[in-house]
């Protein structure tokens, strides 16, 4: 089991998370497609797809979150291990 310091410091050498944005869409050609057209990579997962959008936050430098100590909740809370398209990056993943 991981504890809460090594995953911070495997979070603070991945930062995929920061770096994209993902969610839901409808699954259906039409949706789809116009995704595509737009450049953004599209997952399927089970029964529904998602959009990647490049998207850095804002507090991600070149020397990695320039809030961590303070990070929102929900970027401490977030588990990428357990995210159907992050856990293929995870850094956690690969040492549970």
């Amino acid at each position: 089991m991981l504890t809460e310091k090594r995953k911070s410091e495997l979070c603070l050498k991945c930062l995929e998370c920061c770096k994209i944005l993902l969610f839901k869409v409808e699954r259906n050609h039409l949706t789809i497609e116009f995704y595509k057209a737009r450049g953004f990579k599209m997952h399927t997962v089970d029964n529904f797809s998602m959009v990647e959008i490049p998207s850095p936050c804002i507090y991600l430098t070149a020397f990695g979150c320039s809030i961590y100590p303070a990070r929102p909740e929900a970027c401490r809370e977030y588990d990428g291990s357990t995210h159907p398209i992050m856990k293929e990056k995870c850094l956690w993943i690969k040492e549970k």
